[in-house]
Order: C-alpha cells, then structure tokens, then sequence
C-alpha cells in the first residue's frame, strides 16, 4: 500500500487464503473495509479489516453456483447503508444462453444478515466495463447502455436501501466515441465523471476532462469544473484523492499523481509490470469487528497516520491461468 501524499509504500498485507494474485481485484472500500474478488471465475469473495487484521470470506448463493458452467460475466460493487449499519455487496450477473439470448439476475449479500437474496425485476442494462463502482450518497454507480433513451450511456445508480436501480442522466455536453475512456469516482463527497481521449502519438500529453454533479441525482447539475492535460500517456484513470489529485496509471505502469490545482506530478517508485495487478482505493483504518471471521491477516508494517489513499498491488508466483476474456479491453458489452 501506497501513502497518496508521497506515494511511499506504508504496509504489506499477506493474503493467507488462496487466490491466483493475478486476477485479485479491489471491488471496493468502505469504511477500511476491503471487498476482494477472485475476477478468473468470481467464485473466491472477501471482506478484510487491514487494521485489525481480520478477513471473511463470502459463500456463494445457489443461484450463482448453477450460473458457474455458463461462465457469467459479471459486475460487483460494495457498500455501506448508514441507517441500517449494514454493509452490502451487490452481483450483477449476465449468463449468455448459448446464443439464445442474454440473462440478467441480480443478488445482494448483506453482511448483518450473513446471506445473499436475489433482487427481483428486469435488469434490462448493458455494462460497459468492469470496472469499480463509485460509491455516493449511499448509492453505488456505474456507466452503462440505456435500451429506453436516445442518448445510449447513462449513469445506473442502485441504492443500498431500498435495493432498486435507478438512471442518472450524463453530462448534456458529454459526447464520447469509441475512443473515449471514461471513469466514475468521488471528488469532495460527489459524483463526478474522468474521461479523456487517448493520444495516438507517443509521449504525447493527454487531455482529461472532470464533470462534477453538484446536486445529487439533479442532471442539470452536472459542471465541467476543469479540463486538465496529463503528461505522457494514460493506460488507466484510476480515480481522485482528497488532496485534488487524479490519480493514472502510466505507459510505464507507474501510478501517477496529479494536483489540478498546484499542476504538480508524483511519481511511485515502483512499476507495476508483468504478473502484477493493482488497483486504487481509499482506505482508513478502522475498527469495524467482522462477525464471524475466518481468520487473520499478516501485516508487515503499520498505517502512517489515520487516513491515506491505499494502491494495493499484488503479484503471482504461480504460472498464470489463461483468462477467458481479455483483461485489456476498455469496454466489455454484453
């Protein structure tokens, strides 16, 4: 884990249950409470305390144990709903019925209640990506395909306490085209949308554009507060600190800091290639007790401080299993 301040490495954490280090992903971080997915078959699921040192691991609904052979493609998120003190995981699975047709199911894993139910009613949505929601207002978001409105993208929002999906409208002046990357994230406790158009010259620097909704779920509130340029190219947005900093990783798979309000660059020390995977999430510490946990974890060093940015990368040393989609595209529809 890296400190967000200098991008210097604050703790290792060993994951003492198994996983193949190549495909663990941070589905999200609430709390200082990690969500942590096996993405190779989504089977393994994880929640950890990092501060205390303590994991659990989450079974598998029956429901998605019979969608296992069809090889779902799936979408997670993680959250908290405040007034129930719960902590919450939702799985969005898309089952391709050989060619048929596409189906959709929706679950819920609540942590209070130690079991997964099913979401009942249409998903009718097409994902974009795998990438991480943004967790807002007690609501999670992602960038998804509309079958109901002209303009395709729209933000889905699913709130966490009344378990319904919502549509959020995107920027009006928000036009992208294939080449477009776009990411949601969190800035001073709202959503807002990173996208950019990657350069095709090298080294060239690349133009990064933030949208902020200043009232939460109002369209028209949407503002383009800057239009930011990025030095060298951009491989990943990987979203925005509390110090007014984009955080990207690089054509040399470092991670990258940038201050829109100072224009100054940090580099990390270490590059992240080969067998590495990381992602980018806040983290706390946290004394948040997990009932029922499975077991501990071994952590090398402490936190600085009470609050940091956590990148947490991982690595294999086992030979890689051949992944069943390519982990490279930008966009995944189904």
């Amino acid at each position: 884990m890296l400190c967000s301040k200098t991008l210097v490495e604050v703790a290792k954490v060993e994951l003492p249950f198994e996983f193949d280090m190549s495909y663990c992903t941070v589905v999200g971080s609430v709390n200082g409470l990690i969500c942590l997915v096996d993405t190779f078959d989504g089977r393994k699921l994880y929640l950890c305390n990092l501060s205390i040192r303590r994991y659990k691991h989450i079974g598998n609904s029956s429901s998605f144990r019979r969608c296992i052979p069809a090889n779902p493609y799936m979408l997670l998120g993680f959250g908290y709903h405040r007034e129930s003190n719960d902590y919450k995981v939702i799985r969005i699975m898309c089952i391709n019925t050989f060619g048929r047709s596409i189906q959709r199911e929706v679950e819920v894993y609540s942590l209070g209640e130690g079991c997964w139910r099913k979401v009942g009613g249409a998903f009718p949505w097409t994902l974009l990506s795998q990438s991480p929601a943004a967790f807002v207002n007690g609501n999670l978001h992602w960038v998804v395909y509309s079958p109901e409105r002209e303009v395709d993208e729209v933000v889905l929002s699913f709130s966490l306490g009344e378990e319904v999906f919502r549509e959020i409208e995107m920027p009006d002046d928000h036009s992208p085209d294939s080449l477009t990357c776009e990411s949601l994230c969190v800035w001073r406790d709202c959503l807002s949308l990173l996208e950019y158009c990657p350069d095709l010259e090298e080294d060239a620097c690349e133009n990064c554009y933030l949208w902020v909704m200043k009232e939460y779920g109002v369209s028209d509130s949407w503002s383009k507060l800057y239009n930011i340029v990025l030095e060298g190219r951009v491989e990943r947005l990987l979203g925005i600190t509390k110090f007014d900093e984009i955080i990207y990783e690089n054509q040399e798979n470092r991670v990258v800091l940038y201050n829109f309000e100072s224009h100054q660059t940090k580099y990390s020390s270490t590059s992240f290639r080969g067998p590495y995977r990381f992602d980018v999430v806040p983290l706390i510490e946290s004394l948040v007790f997990l009932e029922g946990e499975d077991g501990v974890l071994n952590r090398e060093s402490s936190f600085e401080g009470t609050s940091c940015e956590g990148t947490i990368s991982t690595q294999s040393k086992k030979k890689k299993r051949v992944p069943k989609k390519n982990k490279k595209k930008k966009k995944t529809s189904l």
